[in-house]
């Protein structure tokens, strides 16, 4: 720089020795991530194959392999309402597999009160079909429910079933199947045990996983676990059968408010969740209702929930008129998915309703948080949109079930007009679905 005695110039060169500083700056640092990268998916690779060895290890040690004569089948599946709907085209399939075979839904009721009712929780949507032939309920480990606990094993010893299949989680760490092994040996299930493998794990590593698209959709674990017997999974389809009771119940509550008439645009809400960081305000619920109501005469808001969501439903009721009616907290399960299936469109949060507006081929409009993945949990199909926007702290997890900047900027940026645009639009685009009762994909294409 020295060499050029005209400021002017000797300004442009300092500026170009600046530039290139911050270029080799670049490039070392491109270097440095690549490298990073590539320890980062080694790593990955290791964790997920120790993990499987281990569990391995604790396979043989606890559970013995027999023939594949298979007559007596126990399924283990824990979770709430949205948890046992992405697992139906997993049981189908093995129903499907084994038509004979005596199958056996070993299951965990739900802590929260919004489904402490057990008997709904996980049969609602499974007992009544063919897919099970009964469900066990595993009780809480307080003192008074030893004796339950005791009830169930003997159920189990007396059951002798021939095969234990884990229906996973996407992402579930170590620990939590290797619980769920020793439980189901302690509870007296001892031969063949199938679906503790894992694929990936939502642990320190969870973001590099991520990039590396190691998470399948939470429909796609459970159908995994099955290809370890064999079983062609190349096809997803979700069977809900509604008893003739339930239809003529709906069918009672469709005359009785006027909901009838094919002239009428039958919408339907759900602004509740399980988790209340899922939870798009109710206030912006209320605005879209308001929205669809100006835009179109016809149209009527029809509100499903649980017996919790009773009173902001009836918030909701009174504050669109005539036009609503609330059914949460009147409709059991079954109900509530015959409501969505007569309905042209399903609104809601990331919770167990909107899977069953998938499952009923009805297309689904849903607003999600950004705390977790959104390939893990958005309502399967192509007839499927979700509304979610990217921040800083997405990924967050939230533990504790709270936001933890306590601010909810994910959900709260989400404007009114941005997820009326998506509902106009779904309503646009409608295809008549083939068949009301069942939708199938294939695995290979998933969620869209």
């Amino acid at each position: 720089i020295d060499r050029f005695e005209n400021p002017a110039v000797q300004e442009v060169a300092v500026i170009e020795v600046v530039k290139m500083w911050i270029r080799n700056a670049l490039v070392s640092l491109s270097v440095f991530d690549d490298v990073r990268f590539r320890i980062e998916r080694l790593t990955v690779g290791v964790m997920i194959a120790v993990e499987n060895a281990v569990l391995d290890v604790l396979r043989f040690l606890l559970f013995r392999k027999t023939d594949n004569r298979f007559r007596r089948i126990i399924v283990f599946r824990a979770g709430a309402l949205g948890d046992f709907i992405v697992a139906l085209p997993a049981l189908r399939l093995l129903r499907k597999q084994y038509p004979g075979a005596r199958i056996i839904l070993l299951t965990v009721p739900s802590l929260h009160p919004r489904w402490r009712n057990r008997s709904i929780v996980s049969g609602g949507l499974v007992l009544g079909q063919h897919f099970v032939d009964e469900t066990l309920f595993i009780p809480g480990l307080n003192r008074g429910h030893w004796r339950q606990l005791k009830h169930l094993r003997n159920r189990i010893l007396e059951l002798n079933p021939d095969m234990c299949i884990v229906l996973p989680f996407v992402g579930e760490p170590l620990i939590s199947r290797m619980v769920k092994m020793i439980l189901l040996r302690l509870l007296g299930c001892r031969k063949n045990l199938y679906g503790y493998h894992t694929r990936s794990n939502l642990g320190c590593f969870r973001r590099i996983q991520h990039k590396l698209s190691m998470f399948e959709h939470q429909v796609v674990a459970p159908i995994m676990a099955l290809k370890e017997l064999g079983i062609n999974c190349d096809e997803v389809a979700f069977e809900i059968t509604i008893s003739a009771d339930d239809v003529e119940r709906v069918d009672s509550w469709w005359w009785q408010h006027g909901l009838d008439d094919d002239s009428q645009l039958c919408i339907a809400v759900s602004p509740f969740a399980k988790q209340k960081l899922k939870c798009w305000p109710i206030e912006n619920f209320r605005e879209l209702g308001y929205s669809l109501l100006s835009r179109f005469p016809g149209v009527r808001l029809v509100i499903v929930g649980g017996p919790e969501d009773k009173l902001p439903g009836d918030y909701l009721e009174k504050a669109w008129g005539r036009k609503a009616v609330n059914f949460a907290g009147r409709a059991s399960i079954l109900q509530s998915a015959e409501i969505i299936r007569r309905c042209k469109l399903f609104i809601g949060n990331d919770s167990g309703p909107s899977h069953i507006a998938a499952a009923v081929e009805v297309p689904v409009v849903t607003i999600f948080s950004s705390f977790v993945f959104p390939e893990l949990w958005r309502p399967w199909g192509k007839r499927s949109r979700i509304i979610r926007h990217s921040v800083p702290c997405e990924f967050c997890f939230a533990e504790n079930g709270k936001c933890p900047k306590g601010t909810n900027v994910c959900l709260d940026t989400i404007s009114v007009n941005e997820v009326l645009s998506h509902c106009l639009a779904a309503l646009e685009n409608q295809v008549p679905a083939e068949d009301s009762s069942m939708r199938k994909n294939t695995l290979c294409a998933g969620p869209v």
